[in-house]
């Protein structure tokens, strides 16, 4: 991936997570700062067995989804971008198992 996609990648990133803001909830809605625990958050979060398998399960399914992807989707920076949101959605959807879909 060039550094130019990659750059691209992250300032999407970036615009999405700052157009949420640390006072969005997971549909984007305003969210009172009482509803964000920053110690919560960023500590860590020890998997439990359940935890494991639905990680397992949300990788399988991207791992899929991706090849689905890589097999059917000429080479472009739309397929790129795909797999970035599709890397996006598995990280977004592990860390709400990890934090039991709450933040805080």
């Amino acid at each position: 991936m060039s550094s130019r996609v990659k750059r691209s990648a992250a300032l999407g990133l970036t615009a999405t997570l700052l157009s949420m803001g640390a006072n969005a909830d997971t549909d984007g809605d305003p969210m009172p700062n009482g509803d964000f625990d920053p110690e919560y958050v960023f500590s860590h979060h020890s998997a439990t067995p359940q935890k494991l398998a639905d990680y397992d399960a949300i990788h399988t399914g991207a791992k899929l989804f991706a090849r689905v992807i890589l097999e059917h989707v000429p080479e472009c920076n739309d397929r790129l971008a795909v797999l970035g949101l599709l890397r996006e959605a598995s990280m977004l959807a592990c860390a709400a198992i990890s934090l039991d879909g709450r933040l805080k």
